[in-house]
């Protein structure tokens, strides 16, 4: 096929792929800046019948286009531009004048492209996991459901991305339908077709099959998605592949080739494994892990017939469907220094979630801290009501303004990180353990698995350390927070003091009065000694109050400091485990034996770098702010303690008050501040109460001296 040219206001823009058969162009219109994205059929030297059958797939194809509606794949595109379609179908003039397909055109590369970046080296992220695997669900269930169609060939290649509002939200749509087919009424003898690591067994045997294999080919997809490898010996030849897959039990999801016995000869051991779980090395939570790993014994089923099935009931979609919609709370714990994952439902107490908690932790519950990151929806504790409260659906992605967790917790009885060792794989122990000479004759598969794991080993404990300083700076800010709390309340308890000062005082000049004339010597001593009482108890809270006011704006202020420390910044910022160093070697071509000394040099710094979390700096951090939530603990209860003191002192004195004027002074109207609490009123009685002791004193005297 000739270079294409402009047409109109049309131009050809680039091309987006090309394979043995066909390649797709991009096209974009000069005025109304449409984008397009149209397929053309290539044939040569095949023999007539190939041809022909060549033909018949592209017309299938080309009226399938047509009628798929679905978001889930990638729509065929109508044009009035009448001039425009006869330039591209001359184009297959000499071809039968076979139709251009004419598609829409997703702007973001197919997934083959997505997993093969750098990051994504041990497999994708959980959140894009998720969106893909909810998108191809639904597309090959639209197909089998409405359609009646097997696809027969899917591969991250056909699977398109479409990117938009600002880069932030991505699409999965499904591409390709060359090797698609109706689904027959009744099984039967099909032909070989389909991309040999993605398709299922029962089609490279040639024998009989249904629908079930794009079951088998979502079940690699997502293995892959998850782990960055696919799961069935992928450094191998395809005749070896295919006779491990006929010998694997029903609980194997993955084949490994058994490389320890290149690196020792002399152990006794075979030369394949039969893998029942998720490879460790893997991006996800280890809920959703967990949960899919169980969901590929069902897509992975040797058996075509009860591929998908439990007990002749197909539960493949609903068992995704239950993965896919559930809700996963990442923790990461800064005392033990691990990430944790809990799935939550809506019934789920609070309680029951932070009891869970503990007890992996093994932090006690008095001494759980738990703090939301700082921008949380819920914003505090307090406005957390049921644990799926603590679930934020939008931090399930990877992006750099979310937070690394949905919270994070702390043993405030613990100052120091119980910081371990990364775990390495056998894999890496065996190749360190390597001389030069030995290693340059390693297989590809092992030194590739090698490269694999170190990568995982070295992301891991970056992104360890940017959540422990992220929570660290949360916990600070956490600390701080709670503190302010405290003002009211602390303001709050001077008012409370100042308040029974006064009425102290109001009792104190009362009984005074009541002294000269009327109260006996015993009265007195027992009147002076309860105001002697009332007077010492306020004191003691004033004085407390003082020392707690003083170190409450100490302690508030180092808090604040704690906060903004450069030291979160200096850390977070630069690649302390030589992430990015590794990962451009990763790209160079070199000798094995030089890749295995970076290696070597990446685990070295690895062990250098577990000294950061004993910085003295980090340390004091972590003293003082467990130092503010122990005092922020104390203030609480003594607050409430001295406010309780307060009350039941008040209420001693309404009664001391009354039994004294009720007694010496019977025919005088109560005070209104004995039933009321306002500091005003209080001070107002105190001179009012006076005024009318010392009348009613002085016309009991003149009464006296007239008798």
């Amino acid at each position: 096929m000739n270079e294409l040219v402009s047409c109109l206001n049309w131009d050809p823009v680039k091309c987006l792929g090309q394979g043995g058969f066909g390649r797709v162009m991009l096209w974009k219109h000069r005025q109304t800046g449409q984008e397009i994205a149209t397929k053309f059929l290539k044939i040569k030297n095949l023999a007539p019948d190939e041809e022909e059958k060549l033909k018949e797939r592209w017309t299938q194809e080309y009226q399938w286009q047509q009628q798929l509606e679905t978001p889930y794949i990638v729509k065929a595109v109508k044009l009035h531009d009448t001039d425009f379609m006869k330039f591209l179908n001359m184009y297959h003039s000499k071809i039968d004048s076979l139709p251009v397909i004419i598609m829409e055109y997703c702007n973001g590369g197919d997934l083959r492209n997505y997993l093969g970046r750098i990051e994504h080296l041990n497999g994708l992220f959980e959140y894009d996991i998720r969106q893909v695997l909810y998108s191809l669900r639904n597309a090959v269930h639209y197909l089998h459901r409405h359609c009646k169609i097997q696809h027969r060939d899917l591969k991250p290649e056909n699977i398109i991305i479409h990117i938009d509002d600002g880069g932030k939200s991505r699409h999965y749509k499904l591409a390709d339908f060359g090797y698609a087919r109706c689904i027959p009424e009744h099984t039967k003898l099909q032909s070989v077709v389909g991309t040999p690591d993605y398709v299922a067994p029962e089609v490279i045997r040639g024998g009989r099959y249904n629908e079930t294999v794009d079951y088998w080919s979502i079940g690699v997809i997502a293995f892959e998605m998850l782990c960055g490898i696919r799961p069935f010996l992928p450094h191998c030849e395809f005749y070896r592949i295919m006779e491990m897959i006929q010998k694997k039990p029903q609980y194997c999801i993955a084949i490994k080739e058994n490389f320890h016995t290149n690196i020792v000869p002399k152990r006794n051991e075979n030369e394949f494994i039969f893998v029942g779980s998720i490879f460790p090395e893997n991006n996800s939570t280890f809920v959703f892990a967990k949960k899919l790993e169980a969901w590929l014994r069902l897509a992975l089923d040797s058996n075509y017939k009860s591929r998908g099935y439990v007990k002749n009931e197909l539960k493949l979609y609903t068992e995704l469907d239950s993965i896919l919609s559930s809700k996963v709370v990442t923790v990461y714990c800064l005392t033990s220094y691990q990430f944790l994952s809990y799935e939550v439902t809506p019934s789920m107490p609070v309680e029951r979630f932070l009891n869970t908690l503990c007890e992996e932790t093994k932090i006690k519950n008095t001494n759980l801290y738990v703090i939301l990151p700082l921008l949380h929806p819920k914003k505090s504790l307090a406005n957390i009501s049921i644990a799926m409260d603590f679930y934020v659906e939008d931090w399930i992605r990877r992006e750099p303004e979310n937070p690394l967790a949905m919270l994070y917790v702390m043993d405030v009885r613990q100052c120091d990180c119980n910081v371990k060792c990364p775990k390495f794989s056998s894999t890496i122990m065996d190749c360190m353990e390597l001389g030069v000479e030995t290693c340059n004759s390693l297989p590809k598969g092992l030194l590739e698995e090698f490269e694999l794991h170190m990568h995982f080993v070295i992301g891991n404990e970056q992104r360890h350390l940017e959540a422990y300083l992220e929570g660290l700076q949360c916990y600070a800010l956490g600390v701080e927070h709670h503190l302010l709390s405290l003002k009211p309340q602390i303001n709050n308890l001077r008012e409370q003091i100042l308040l029974t000062q006064g009425r102290i005082k109001q009792f104190s000049l009362t009984a005074d009065e009541l002294n000269k004339t009327i109260i006996s010597e015993d009265s007195q001593q027992i009147w002076l000694k309860k105001i002697e009482t009332y007077y010492k108890g306020v004191e003691e809270l004033q004085a407390n109050w003082t020392t707690m006011k003083v170190n409450f704006q100490s302690i508030c202020t180092t808090c604040k400091n704690c906060a903004t420390e450069q030291i979160y910044e200096n850390l977070s910022k630069s690649d302390i485990y030589k992430l990015k160093e590794y990962r451009r070697n990763l790209r160079e071509n070199t000798k094995v034996s030089d890749r295995l000394l970076k290696s070597q040099y990446a685990l070295d710094n690895l062990s250098m770098c577990k000294k950061i979390l004993k910085d003295p700096l980090l340390r004091q951090i972590r003293e003082a702010l467990n130092s503010g939530v122990e005092f922020y603990r104390k203030v609480k209860h003594d607050i409430y303690n001295d406010i309780q003191y307060l009350k039941n002192m008040n209420n001693s004195l309404d009664n001391d008050c009354k039994e004294i004027l009720q007694f010496y002074c019977p025919e005088l109207p109560m005070p209104s501040s004995l039933y009321g609490n306002c500091r005003n009123e209080i001070l107002r009685d105190a001179h009012n109460i006076l005024d009318e002791v010392i009348s009613y004193m002085n016309e009991t005297k003149m009464n006296e001296n007239n008798e």
